[in-house]
């Protein structure tokens, strides 16, 4: 079970560092933005929505046509 969860662990470490390259930040940004200990710049929103291959506004957990 350990060497499992140690896995999949590492796993999500790997993902998260690529996530963070293919949008331009570190992981440690995306891990703080994930746990809302830290706020992304407008721009680096969209960065993340190219690299998830989603549209902003997914992220944002709105319409495409609302505002915040």
């Amino acid at each position: 079970m350990a060497l499992r969860a140690g896995f999949s662990r590492n796993l999500l470490v790997d993902v998260e560092e690529a996530l963070a390259l293919r949008a331009g930040f570190s992981r440690n940004l995306l891990v703080d933005v994930e746990l809302g200990k830290s706020g992304l710049l407008y721009e680096r929103l969209f960065d993340l929505a190219a690299a998830l291959g989603v549209e902003a506004h997914v992220l944002l957990d709105i319409g495409p046509d609302q505002s915040a």
